[in-house]
């Protein structure tokens, strides 16, 4: 993938990138020429640019985990960090990617169990199982609508009908039931 954006990739940097973003492609993808971008003229990023330009997956996971809690001070503060270092539109993709892992683990968790629901979703149990336990204070009806904020959000941002996308992104977050 980084010599579609003109950059040399280490094992370490490789390592690093997984370990960071995540085996998702179309995320690390766009990640990658973010990367390229911003390092440019240079050619070989090392651990330390990934470290300081990514986005960590951790981040969007600690997002929605305060949602789902209803920390509203919390999720915006975690929000407002990633779109330091991150476009709102990768940031947008990255919440909805893990909200869509979210949602499959609560309406399946109870019904199939851990191991079901990791074979489907291709991660491993005990990531189930720590997630599920995470929306403890979120109904599946809650998440479906907080799903149904981000597809909306997204729609006005990409309609130019928002004023700032930044604001509809937060709306979005804030508008469940419990938060």
């Amino acid at each position: 993938l980084g010599k579609q954006f003109g950059l040399k990739l280490s094992s370490s940097v490789i390592s690093t990138i997984i370990g960071q973003i995540g085996t998702n492609l179309g995320i690390i993808n766009s990640e990658l020429q973010k990367l390229s971008l911003t390092i440019y003229p240079e050619t070989s990023p090392s651990e330390i640019d990934i470290q300081n330009i990514c986005t960590k997956k951790d981040d969007v996971f600690t997002i929605l985990e305060a949602v789902f809690k209803g920390d509203k001070d919390k999720a915006l503060f975690e929000l407002k960090k990633v779109l330091e270092k991150s476009s709102i539109q990768e940031v947008m993709g990255a919440i909805q990617y893990s909200l869509r892992s979210y949602t499959l683990i609560k309406l399946y968790f109870q019904k199939q169990g851990k191991y079901a629901v990791a074979q489907k979703l291709h991660i491993p149990e005990f990531i189930v199982e720590k997630n599920y336990k995470s929306m403890n204070s979120i109904t599946g009806t809650e998440l479906l609508k907080l799903k149904q904020n981000l597809l909306k959000a997204e729609y006005s941002m990409k309609t130019g009908d928002c004023v700032n996308s930044e604001t509809a992104l937060e709306m979005a977050l804030m508008e469940v039931n419990n938060v």
